[in-house]
C-alpha cells in the first residue's frame, strides 16, 4: 500500500472513530433531554393534580358545610337569613380559587350567597347539574360541564351539592362557580415553555380548559391525537407519549394523570423543538469542532505527508551521494563493496554462478597527460555509460572501483556468458572512437577486462574472486591490453581492431 493511500486511510479512519464517538454522545444526550422533559411533564402534571384536587377537595368540605347550615335554617322554628349569609361569607373566606358560593332554592331560583341581594334574579333550573341533583336523591355533589355564569357571564365550571330535607324532599342545591380562566392562570404559573400546553378534560375527554386558553368553540371538543386514544384503550390513568397536538400541529411529549377522586384528566405538552433546543445547540457546536478536528487532520496529515517526501527524497539523495559515484553517476566503491557480498550468498542460496569483470581504461594516465583532466572526466563519464548501457539486466551492476577502474558484478552467469559480455563492453568502448593518440595500443580508448567465474559454495571466499578478476585483468594488460581475460581461459584473446 502506497504511503499516501495508507495515511489517507488511518485519518478517515481516526476521523470515523471520533464521529462515531461523536455521534454516541448525541445519541446518549438527545435521551436524556428526552427523558428530563418526560420527568418534567410528569412531575407537572403530578402538581397540578394536587393542586386541582386539593382545591375541589376544599371546595367540597365548604359546600357540606354550608349544605348543612342552609338545611339546619330551613327546619330551623325561624330561618335566621343573617346568621345563614354570615357562615356564607365565613366559608367562601377558605375559596380563594372560586368565584362565589351561592344557594339556589327547589325552584330553581338563585337566593342566598355572595353576590346575591334582594334584586337577584337568576335562575339555574334549566341547568343540567341542577336538574341532575335534583331528580337523583342519591347523587350528592356533582361537577358540571364548563358553562356561562349568568351572574358573570363567564366560562365557569359548577360545584354542586344537593340539600334534601329530612324526609328526603329536595330543597335547593349549594354551589360554587370556578372560572376557566383561574384554572388557566393556575396552569400560566408553571414554566412549560413558549409553546408548551397544559389541558384539563372531563371524564368523557372533552376539553375544560387549557393554556393557552382555548376559545369558546373549542370548549368541550374531544379531538385528542390517535396516540392517546390507543394508550387509553389500555386503562391506564398515568402516561407519557409523543404526539403532534390535532389543534396545532407542534410535536410535544405529553404526560396525563387521571384523577383519582374527580372526573378530570390533565395533560402537560412539552414542545419537542423547545426541550431539544440546547440539543441541537450542541450538535452544531459538536458539528462545527468535528468539521474543524476533520480539516485540521487531513490539513495536519497532508504536512506530514509533504514532510515524509521531503524526507524520503533527501534519504535518497544522500544515499546516493553515498553509493553514487559523483563523477561518473555509476556505483561507487561503497556500493560494490556492499553487493559484493550480497550477491555473492544469493548466488550461493540458488546455486547458480556469479561473474565479476574487472575493467580498466588503458593508458589513461597518458590520456590525462596528453588531453588534459577535464577530457579525461568526460572520457570516464562516456565509458560508464556505455558499460551501463551494455548491462542490460536491472540486477547486474557497474560501479567505479578507482581512478580509471570499473567493476561489474553479473549474477547467474556462466562463463559463457561472461566472455560474450565481457566481449560486448570492450567493442562497445572501442567504437566510442574516443582519440587517444598517446595510447601505445590503439589511436581510441580502449578497456582491458579481466573476468573470474565461479559458483559459491560458502560465505567466505568473495573475496577471492574479486582477486581472481583482478589477476586476470593484470593478465589481459600484460598480454598487450584491450582484451578480455577469463579466469576458466589460459590463453589470452588476441586483440580486436576496430
Amino acid at each position: 500500500m502506497r504511503p499516501r493511500t495508507y495515511l489517507l486511510l488511518t485519518v478517515l479512519v481516526i476521523n470515523a472513530l471520533v464521529a462515531a464517538l461523536l455521534g454516541v454522545s448525541l445519541v446518549q444526550s438527545r435521551a436524556q433531554y428526552e427523558a428530563s422533559a418526560a420527568k418534567t411533564s410528569q412531575n407537572l402534571a403530578l402538581v397540578l393534580e394536587s393542586a386541582i384536587s386539593g382545591t375541589l377537595a376544599t371546595s367540597n368540605a365548604v359546600l357540606a358545610s354550608t349544605a348543612h347550615e342552609y338545611l339546619r335554617q330551613l327546619t330551623a322554628p325561624r330561618f335566621d337569613l343573617r346568621a345563614l349569609n354570615r357562615h356564607i361569607e365565613a366559608e367562601f373566606t377558605q375559596l380563594s380559587f372560586n368565584d362565589s358560593l351561592r344557594i339556589a332554592k327547589a325552584d330553581g331560583s338563585v337566593a342566598y350567597g355572595t353576590g346575591v341581594d334582594a334584586e337577584t334574579n337568576i335562575s339555574i333550573r334549566d341547568r343540567d347539574y341542577f336538574i341532575r341533583l335534583r331528580d337523583h336523591p342519591e347523587t350528592s355533589t356533582i361537577i358540571s360541564q364548563p358553562v356561562r355564569g349568568r351572574l358573570s357571564g363567564q366560562w365557569i365550571v359548577v360545584l354542586a351539592r344537593r340539600v334534601s330535607l329530612p324526609d328526603g324532599t329536595f330543597a335547593g342545591v349549594v354551589f360554587t362557580p370556578i372560572t376557566l380562566e383561574r384554572f388557566s392562570a393556575l396552569f400560566s404559573s408553571i414554566s412549560i415553555g413558549a409553546r408548551g400546553v397544559v389541558t384539563l378534560r372531563d371524564a368523557e375527554l372533552g376539553l375544560v380548559v387549557s393554556q393557552p386558553l382555548a376559545s369558546s368553540a373549542e370548549i368541550g371538543s374531544k379531538r385528542l391525537s390517535q396516540t392517546f386514544l390507543d394508550l387509553a384503550k389500555t386503562g391506564v390513568s398515568v402516561g407519557t407519549y409523543d404526539a403532534i397536538t390535532v389543534i396545532d400541529g407542534v410535536q410535544r411529549k405529553f404526560s396525563f394523570r387521571k384523577f383519582e377522586n374527580e372526573p378530570f384528566y390533565v395533560f402537560v405538552g412539552l414542545a419537542k423543538d423547545e426541550y431539544l433546543a440546547p440539543w441541537r445547540s450542541q450538535v452544531l457546536e459538536l458539528s462545527g469542532l468535528m468539521a474543524i478536528f476533520s480539516l485540521s487532520t487531513f490539513a495536519l496529515s497532508w504536512l506530514v505527508y509533504r514532510a515524509n517526501r521531503q524526507l524520503l527524497r533527501q534519504q535518497a539523495q544522500l544515499r546516493q551521494m553515498a553509493f553514487i559515484d559523483g563523477l561518473t553517476q555509476v556505483a561507487n566503491r561503497r556500493r560494490f563493496d556492499e553487493m559484493l557480498p550480497l550477491e555473492w550468498r544469493a548466488c550461493r542460496r540458488d546455486g547458480v554462478p556469479l561473474t565479476l569483470l574487472m575493467i580498466d581504461v588503458d593508458h589513461f594516465k597518458q590520456f590525462n597527460d596528453r588531453y588534459g583532466h577535464h577530457a579525461g572526466d568526460e572520457c570516464l563519464r562516456a565509458v560508464a555509460t556505455t558499460i551501463k548501457a551494455c548491462l542490460g539486466r536491472s540486477h547486474d551492476l557497474v560501479a567505479r572501483y578507482g581512478g580509471e577502474e570499473f567493476v561489474c558484478l553479473l549474477p547467474d552467469c556462466d562463463a559463457k556468458g561472461a566472455f560474450a559480455k565481457a566481449e560486448e563492453l570492450r567493442l562497445a568502448v572501442q567504437a566510442l572512437a574516443i582519440t587517444h593518440e598517446a595510447s601505445a595500443t590503439t589511436p581510441v580508448v580502449t578497456i582491458s577486462i579481466g573476468a573470474a567465474i565461479t559458483t559459491p559454495v560458502d560465505d567466505n571466499h568473495a573475496d577471492a574472486l574479486l582477486e581472481l578478476a583482478d589477476a586476470q585483468l593484470y593478465r589481459a594488460k600484460s598480454s598487450g591490453r584491450n582484451r578480455t581475460c577469463l579466469s576458466e581461459d589460459p590463453a589470452p584473446q588476441p586483440a580486436r581492431t576496430p
